[in-house]
């Protein structure tokens, strides 16, 4: 996938931004989960590409773990926008993606779909088309989905069954409409389902989940 107009001239600045020892954003105080931030690996110096990549987050104000390879990549604001996903097309692998109030469309969903060993997804604070999980369906290593304060479309087919490979669901924070319900009780592969601060989930809603689900943990 090629860069488009707009990035290419952006990663052309990042290159300049190599010669200057400006100091980077301090990692750690951004509002995602990292606290299964994934173990030191042996230092390997990143590709010419990679750091380019790495540097046009972080100047974004996005985050960037891992100094040898991405253990956790954040992009973190309105700066943000699904064309910067296309960014992660040229990361080798990627385990752990978390997108906070960036705006999401199908491009921005095709390209994640493109990122090899994806185990662990975070969206915060985020407007999602139900009809766009099954872009991700070929994402095989994906097991953790995690959405809190996200908005949902009511367009139905919601498709986040097509997700056949995802053992762990959490939901913070928002309007868990009918129709979601529904989808995730059919969803018999998910081993946890954790549902924190969502008033639509009652606890006759859970035991609902638990008697359609009865290998899933619901919470």
């Amino acid at each position: 996938m090629a860069y488009s107009t707009s990035l290419t001239l952006a990663l052309a600045l990042s290159a300049m931004l190599c010669l200057s020892d400006a100091p980077e954003p301090e990692s750690g105080a951004n509002s995602y989960s990292n606290e299964t931030s994934p173990p030191a690996q042996p230092a390997i110096a990143l590709t010419v590409t990679e750091e380019l990549i790495r540097r046009e987050i972080i100047q974004l104000g996005g985050d960037w773990q891992g100094s040898s390879e991405p253990l956790l990549v954040a992009f973190l604001g309105e700066e943000f926008n699904s064309q910067h996903f296309e960014m992660l097309t040229h990361i080798p692998t990627l385990p752990y993606f978390c997108a906070d109030t960036v705006a999401i469309d199908d491009f921005a969903f095709s390209c994640l779909s493109e990122v090899h060993g994806l185990e662990r997804l975070e969206f915060w604070n985020c407007n999602l088309e139900s009809n766009c999980w099954s872009l991700l369906r070929d994402n095989r290593d994906l097991r953790h989905l995690r959405l809190l304060s996200v908005t949902m479309s009511d367009v139905e087919p919601i498709e986040l069954a097509s997700l056949t490979q995802l053992e762990e669901l959490e939901l913070d924070d928002m309007d868990v409409s009918e129709a979601l319900i529904r989808e995730i009780s059919t969803m018999q592969n998910l081993r946890r389902v954790n549902f924190t601060g969502c008033p639509q989930i009652t606890p006759e809603k859970r035991q609902e989940l638990r008697d359609s689900m009865p290998n899933a943990s619901i919470d």
